[in-house]
């Protein structure tokens, strides 16, 4: 399901079912208040709230309960995370016998659990059962179960002739999987007619990038080695680079190595054979860093016997490459119906989680205000107090919860993407206009609001003038918004949303890059005990998990203490382990440039060469420019020369 979704949604729900506005005013017992609210609404000036949901559904012959949120189809999250453990099972391009037979388990506990009457759940099976079919080589099987997949949400779909239509719920996946099938029946014009409808479908979908940047990067990249098999090697390369942007950009991740082989080739086929050979380099170490070893071994065969390169290895290939997906205890809740609202199932997690209200609310909002949501009295909450509420629960809020949007959160949300992005790229000048917008909208007034540009404010100063005394108070000054009375020695026992789990990460950073070394490892210990005692669900901790951890492991190394570098093995094999699970692909280098930093501190050159190549080529492809330059400052000073690039 999507995570944020807007009023274009239900313009498009209305628009397949041929019903204009006018006509829905002419239906028995429809107020026109009720059609003024929903122009509003498919226009992105006005949120819908959940009453107003089902009322606009109901018109529409739409059960809400059959269409929206994990909680409102009465899916419990630990279905979701069977439905995103089979997700990750198909996900990729070679998919062995092992995997293969995991999926088909998964499947059917899934059809056990699953609810049979939401259309949703219903149409999910059918495509993981047509993905299956392909990979079995059933292709006719696999286009009947698609074309029933689609006839679920989609009926008037027309095969033979595109449209101006938009794609939603699993639609995006059966047309990919029905590309498939095209492409084995030798029908590859047809495939390539299809994955570009589907590519200019998904980018106008109305939903946040979280859900549909999951899907595009694979839609790319089929499309690309289509065009590419079909000697239209221009078009190819256009299409590897858009889905390269979505994939690291969005810290998707899983499908980087197969659009950047592909890239490869297309260069070489464009006779650009010095650029293709680099990015033969990349396309290697690409398929490392994710665990493919198998891709890896591809990409280098290829490039020797067809090609006559040479991909100079460095040892990599016999470092330890697995991908692996975590088992996970059950942690179903005994509550949840159709009947449920957003505050009911808040309250439903703190209870089962034994905390008082106050262990939630404190710092984020009133007393009374809370009280309103877990009563449900407020019709549409802060999308980002909400989450902050999920993340002091340990939660992930995308099991529970789809929210709408409106046009200026959407808005909003691009432009704090766009301001982090620039700040990683340590583009300081140019982030500056637009976090200058971001002071001016409402949200800046909130708490919630004042403490995310704070941390812009802090990464600012960081840039420009180190870790200096004003960094320091303006991080206890972020964190006393939320955490008035916060005080270090207590920092395993806060119930911690992102902003502050991040905060304390950068306060613990200040001291290690200050030479208070005891002060940053109590703080980190502390930070990471915390999160691995309350983060419930293994999607929620890994977001800020893995970046504590690994600034963990730089401290340890910073300290230069021998006996700590024999403490990071473990520590970064874990954070590899997670990220490879989530495709958080832009962690990888350097936690794999951290053990190789680790090797050389307990004297074992020779043995960390292999990490660093993994780490400078992660870093080429991931476009960390600060963290390239600092390791081949390094290799030039310790070894003397650096990495094919």
């Amino acid at each position: 399901m999507a995570n944020y979704i807007s009023g274009e949604f239900i313009k498009e729900l209305r628009r397949r079912k041929g019903l204009q506005q006018a006509y829905m005013q002419k239906l028995s017992g429809v107020p026109e208040n009720l059609l003024i609210t929903l122009s509003r609404v498919e226009n992105l000036h006005q949120q819908p709230t959940q009453d107003t949901m089902k009322r606009f559904l109901d018109l529409l012959g739409m059960p809400i309960d059959r269409y929206f949120c994990p909680y409102l189809e009465s899916r419990s999250p630990d279905t979701e995370l069977y439905r995103e453990r089979l997700l990750f099972y198909l996900d990729y391009s070679d998919v062995d016998d092992s995997t293969l037979l995991s999926a088909k388990e998964t499947l059917a506990r899934l059809s056990e659990t699953l609810d049979g009457d939401s259309i949703i759940n219903r149409q999910f099976i059918l495509s993981c059962r047509a993905r299956l079919c392909v990979i079995d080589g059933a292709f006719d099987e696999a286009e009947a179960l698609v074309k029933e997949g689609l006839l679920l949400t989609f009926p008037e779909f027309d095969f033979a002739a595109p449209g101006d239509e938009i794609f939603i719920f699993e639609e995006v996946d059966l047309l990919h999987t029905l590309a498939m099938v095209y492409i084995y029946a030798g029908r590859a014009h047809d495939a390539i007619a299809l994955l570009d409808r589907i590519h200019v479908g998904s980018a106008n979908t109305p939903i946040k990038d979280v859900e549909k940047d999951k899907k595009l990067p694979k839609v790319l990249w089929l499309l690309s080695k289509c065009l590419m098999d079909n000697k239209d090697y221009e078009n190819a390369l256009a299409k590897c680079e858009a889905g390269l942007k979505i994939a690291i950009d969005h810290v998707v991740g899983r499908h980087v190595s197969d659009l950047v082989y592909t890239k490869a080739l297309c260069l070489c086929h464009l006779g650009r054979r010095d650029e293709g050979e680099v990015f033969l380099y990349y396309a290697y170490f690409c398929y490392l860093l994710q665990g493919d070893k198998k891709g890896a071994d591809k990409v280098w065969q290829h490039a020797r016997d067809v090609l006559g390169i040479n991909i100079q290895t460095y040892g990599a290939e016999n470092l330890a490459h697995s991908r692996d997906v975590a088992e996970f205890e059950p942690v179903g809740i005994p509550f949840a119906s159709a009947e449920d609202n957003i505050g009911s199932v808040i309250r439903g997690l703190r209870l089962h989680a034994g905390l008082p209200a106050k262990a939630i609310y404190s710092g984020l909002c009133s007393k009374g205000n809370y009280s309103l949501i877990e009563s449900g009295k407020v019709k549409q909450a802060d999308i980002s107090l909400l989450r902050a509420i999920f993340q002091r629960l340990g939660r992930d809020i995308n099991l529970f919860f789809t929210a709408f949007l409106s046009k200026d959160e959407i808005d909003e949300m691009n432009l704090r993407d766009e301001v982090r992005n620039l700040l990683i790229d340590w583009k300081f000048d140019e982030a500056a206009a637009p976090l200058e917008e971001l002071r001016k909208l409402p949200s800046a007034k909130t708490r919630l609001g004042q403490q995310y540009l704070m941390l812009f404010d802090i990464n600012m100063l960081r840039g420009r003038e180190g870790f200096t005394q004003a960094f320091l108070d303006l991080t206890h000054e972020a964190l006393a918004i939320t955490i008035p009375d916060f005080d270090e020695e207590k920092i395993e026992n806060y119930r911690l949303s992102h902003m502050e789990a991040t905060l304390i990460n950068v306060l613990a950073a200040y001291y290690s890059n200050t030479g208070d070394w005891p002060r940053s490892r109590d703080v980190y210990s502390r930070l990471i005990n915390n999160l691995k005692r309350f983060c419930v669900d293994e999607p929620e901790l890994i977001a800020i998990y893995t970046a504590a951890l690994s600034n963990y492991i730089s401290f340890m190394l910073r300290t230069e203490i021998v006996e700590l570098c024999k403490d990071v093995y473990p520590l970064a094999d874990e954070c590899i382990k997670l990220c490879k699970r989530y495709g958080r692909f832009h962690m990888l280098p350097k936690t794999y440039g951290n053990i190789g930093y680790a090797l050389d501190g307990e004297g074992r050159l020779e043995e960390c060469i292999p990490y660093f190549a993994m780490a400078y080529y992660g870093h080429v492809i991931a476009g960390d420019l600060f963290n390239r330059k600092k390791l081949v400052e390094w290799l030039k000073e310790r070894l003397g020369h650096t990495f094919v690039h």
